[in-house]
């Protein structure tokens, strides 16, 4: 079933896309393909005690990404209610994936007409999103633009115009190399329909209005009125209950580790000395795929040349890709390509030269973001001795630095309370700021409120559990 309107639907799926069964198929538009590579791969992760969930989510995402793309909306929402199911049992509530399954498992509802079940769902994620990343962080918005588009189609114009409008407006504050597009562009699209039918004074679907009252009971599975009413209310364990069994819910719990969305500051050494990156222009428009193959394209032919005194490039290559590396969530990876570059800096420039230490900075973000937290505080604090130092506690470069380790602080549940403290002096030096950075200024904002609801999210659990 088509929808009413040409909306622009867009939606990620959970984890690292090229790591779905048929994603390369999918890619390619070979829908048949795709498919029988998810129910090949899903197949080969039943075991004899019964599926190994770490092959099996995988699978079923990209059998549902397959039914999706190829219309078969029924199907794939029956394959995403599984994997939703499984993804709560094992992941839990609180964790960004099980939002990711849930908010597909809208789009599935939006395309069958379902848009009562649609508005429940991405109500449920908009909350959740808003409350871990924040308001204007471009998941948030993302799913925002989801719930306009699921009351536009309900006939509830004037509130998804509205709603657009905000959303259009959020992404307009999201620095462009934090990956806003292809989503910023398709909220504007939808926002100019929105304002176009509006005009032309189009009139609700058969059926009328929906509301929040006229939900209860609307799903075979559950209640999804009684999602849309505890997403509202920040009750995210409740709204997904209530998708999927219509259960009383569990206490808000905290996402994994690095689900955790904080705005960190990566600074590329390539920038600091005015050399040139070959990924970075597609970085900015987040084609992270092009970029690191345009770095592990340039860095092979370099090592190939084998030209002596050259350093200087190689350094700025192996900092291209690791750095495009951490953007894609490849951390372990980028901790290899890092490594190598401060090893190669420290030879070649010294221990205490600033591209040296930057480099060590990067590769701090990167150690800690794969687990190793301890090694990676080592080279961040090395690092902000060196800018206290030479540049002094409200430089921008200093507070970047301050950001990094303040992130790192607030994913050790024992250090949250210090980590809320560096955000609020970072985002009190970055308002004095001259020229004003309103950039910086937003990050510095979005990550003290992430913080706070985080630590607000652990108390009112340990307060729950006892």
């Amino acid at each position: 079933m088509a929808l009413k309107r040409q909306w622009n639907v867009r939606f990620v799926f959970p984890g690292d896309s090229r790591d779905l069964p048929g994603f390369e198929e999918l890619n390619r538009w070979d829908l048949a393909g795709a498919e029988a590579a998810a129910r090949k791969a899903l197949e080969d992760s039943m075991g004899t005690d019964g599926p190994c969930w770490e092959e099996a989510l995988p699978a079923l995402d990209g059998l549902a990404a397959a039914l999706l793309t190829a219309g078969r909306h029924a199907e794939a929402d029956d394959v995403l209610s599984e994997a939703l199911g499984a993804s709560i049992a094992i992941l839990g509530h609180g964790h960004n994936h099980t939002h990711d399954r849930l908010l597909m498992l809208g789009v599935a509802s939006l395309y069958q007409g379902l848009d009562r079940e649609a508005l429940g769902c991405f109500a449920a994620v908009a909350s959740f999103r808003k409350e871990t990343f924040g308001p204007d962080h471009p998941a948030t918005l993302q799913a925002r633009d989801l719930l306009a588009v699921s009351l536009a189609e309900g006939g509830r114009l004037d509130e998804a115009t509205a709603l657009f409008g905000e959303v259009v407006a959020g992404f307009g504050r999201v620095p462009p190399h934090l990956n806003r597009e292809p989503h910023f562009s398709a909220a504007r699209n939808n926002a100019s329909l929105a304002e176009s039918l509006r005009g032309e004074g189009a009139a609700p679907p058969a059926g009328g209005a929906a509301g929040p009252e006229d939900f209860p009971g609307a799903r075979e599975a559950g209640g999804t009125g009684e999602a849309l009413e505890a997403g509202q209310a920040g009750g995210i364990g409740e709204a997904l209950d209530a998708v999927q069994a219509g259960g009383a819910g569990e206490p808000w719990a905290v996402g994994k580790a690095w689900e955790r969305r904080f705005f960190f500051m990566l600074e590329n050494p390539a920038e600091v000395a005015g050399g040139p990156d070959p990924a970075r222009d597609m970085r900015a428009i987040g084609d992270l795929r092009g970029a690191e193959a345009a770095a592990r394209k340039a860095l092979s032919r370099r090592r190939r040349k084998g030209s002596p005194g050259r350093e200087a490039e190689e350094l700025t290559l192996l900092d291209s890709l690791g750095l495009t590396l951490v953007m894609g969530d490849r951390h372990a990876e980028a901790v290899r390509y890092l490594e190598e570059a401060v090893s190669l800096s420290e030879r070649t420039l010294g221990h205490d030269d600033e591209l040296t230490l930057c480099r060590r900075g990067c590769l701090g973000l990167a150690l800690a973001m794969s687990g190793r937290v301890g090694e990676g505080l080592d080279h961040l604090m090395s690092l902000l001795e060196y800018r206290l130092a030479r540049r002094g506690p409200g430089d921008r470069m200093t507070l970047a630095v301050r950001t990094n380790i303040g992130i790192v602080l607030a994913h050790d549940v024992g250090r949250l309370d210090q980590a809320v403290e560096i955000f609020r002096e970072i985002q009190a030096a970055t308002d004095r700021l001259v020229p004003p950075d309103r950039d910086a200024l937003v990050m510095a904002r979005d990550n003290l409120e992430l913080a706070v609801a985080i630590r607000s999210g652990l108390a009112r659990s340990r307060r729950a559990e006892s």
